[in-house]
């Protein structure tokens, strides 16, 4: 691959091919984004304090500064409680779907946005890639179902950066991206903080620098866009400050906390780790999609960090100027990389596309490795889903047993599929199966999971305390698993 687009001539019937292959990504993947949306109750902390956010707006109407159990809730600006204050309108209530919905929304067009990217950067066969990898990855689906400021935030950044990358090359003089860029750089700032100003500034700073022209920056336009984005992101917080004693405060304990720096005032989450945690992390975080990994980065040491491809090479100082940058502050947690994985995806997918191609001259196990480790995946994945219906649910066995043979038969036909060469059918098998089982999991096993912890559970007409207590004691994880979390132990009274 050269990583520059392909000719924009494509006869009639690829293009048909094409657009079907982008429906079935996009459908497949809104299953397991949106199955059961709002059957689980929130457990993460960041979840619960914007449910109660978005509950209070919807049923006060009090949106400009948020409140949570009486108090402001200052520590995050408002954008996302808009979105699910918004969605709670429009469905009539606040529920726990409209709360995540705004989440799988932007989940869905960052993936129609990852696929655009790649696509204008090596074609259709990358821009397909990407989509695949970006659906492969655990942290992708996980943050597109929880109600927080993370999907939104991935969303608005990298729509910001792939503005940039398009106006560097292809849509140079005109005045409309730049409004564009700038807006979206607004946004993301009125969804997380400084954080949003971190992730657009750090790869483009970077890729500018080693590329010698940082005088561009320096332009009087640039400045005077930068000060409205500036002016229009701080617009909130004046308001508030004027409004709400002791917003200051508040303001700079939360954004002096990354750094780790603490002050008097009580923080929301704190999340100390060292320098080499996302990096032993990653394979982790990313799950499946991280089995491309290895040749990513062999494709990037060959490439000297391709060198001749630099709409790619942008590419790979988002993923590696991220990792760095986040790996230096103090506080860290897995999704701060979320940002980084359309940038990751896009580097994967051409890498993979490069390797499955004939003339590259890669030997087999570059892409047939993967394969082999996802079909074992896989099967361990089948033995689980029928351990946890037929045992955990009692469902008879040979219902129990329909999803785990159709996750074993899109698995092997995967590998058969990847032992022909056949890459990209390999991948929809792959793919299909992977979708089969993060529905099946969202569905059940993490609503069961979460009505546990909150104690939900009992309220289940099919709940059978001796059943599952049994359960606990036969199967320590079974215990681990499905147990009442200490958040919501409520502290008993003692009798006077």
């Amino acid at each position: 691959m050269s990583g520059q687009a392909e000719s924009s001539y494509v006869p009639s019937h690829r293009m048909r091919g094409e657009r079907a292959a982008v429906l079935f990504l996009l459908l497949g993947t809104a299953i397991p984004l949106c199955i059961r949306l709002g059957a689980a109750p929130p457990t993460i902390k960041a979840e619960m304090r914007c449910w109660e956010v978005v509950v209070g707006m919807h049923e006060t109407g009090q949106w400009l500064v948020p409140y949570r159990n009486g108090q402001p809730a200052l520590n995050k600006p408002p954008l996302f409680y808009w979105a699910g204050a918004l969605a709670s309108r429009a469905a009539g209530k606040a529920a726990y779907a409209t709360l995540r919905a705004p989440s799988a929304a932007a989940a869905l067009a960052l993936l129609a946005l990852t696929w655009c990217w790649a696509r204008s950067i090596g074609g259709p066969k990358v821009g397909l890639a990407a989509g695949g990898v970006m659906a492969f990855s655990w942290i992708y689906f996980h943050q597109g179902r929880n109600g927080s400021f993370e999907m939104l935030l991935a969303l608005l950044t990298n729509a910001a950066l792939f503005l940039f990358d398009r106006m560097y090359w292809t849509i140079k003089g005109r005045l409309w991206p730049k409004v564009l860029f700038f807006l979206l750089a607004a946004a993301a700032f009125l969804t997380k903080g400084p954080p949003a100003f971190l992730i657009i500034a750090v790869p483009i700073v970077l890729f500018l620098g080693f590329r010698k022209e940082m005088r561009r920056l320096a332009a009087w336009r640039v400045f005077l866009g930068a000060a409205a984005c500036l002016a229009l992101s701080l617009s909130w917080f004046l308001v508030v400050l004027i409004r709400v004693p002791g917003a200051w405060e508040r303001f700079m304990s939360e954004a002096l906390l990354p750094a780790g720096i603490e002050t008097t005032t009580e923080h929301t989450a704190r999340h100390y780790a060292d320098p080499s945690y996302f990096v032993v992390r990653l394979p982790v975080i990313l799950r499946i999609s991280a089995l491309l990994l290895p040749l990513l980065v062999w494709r990037g040491w060959t490439t000297r960090f391709w060198r001749d491809m630099p709409r790619l090479r942008f590419c790979g100082w988002i993923a590696a100027g991220l990792l760095v940058a986040f790996s230096l502050f103090p506080q860290k947690q897995e999704h701060y990389i979320l940002p980084l994985v359309p940038a990751y995806a896009i580097l994967a997918a051409e890498a993979a596309v490069w390797a499955a191609d004939p003339q590259s001259g890669m030997r087999w196990v570059w892409l047939g490795i993967p394969a082999i480790v996802l079909f074992i995946l896989t099967l361990f994945c089948a033995v689980f889903l029928g351990f946890y219906f037929h045992i955990l649910l009692r469902i008879p066995l040979a219902n129990a047993l329909a999803l785990p043979v159709a996750l074993l038969l899109l698995s092997g036909a995967g590998l058969w599929l990847a032992a022909r060469r056949k890459w990209p059918a390999s991948g929809g098998a792959f793919l299909l199966a992977t979708w089969l089982f993060f529905s099946a999991y969202f569905a059940s096993y993490e609503v069961v999971k979460r009505q546990f912890a909150t104690g939900e559970i009992e309220k289940r007409s099919d709940y059978d305390a001796e059943h599952w207590l049994q359960m606990k004691r036969k199967y320590g994880f079974v215990a681990r698993e499905f147990r009442l979390s200490s958040r919501f132990v409520k502290d008993e009274v003692p009798p006077k």
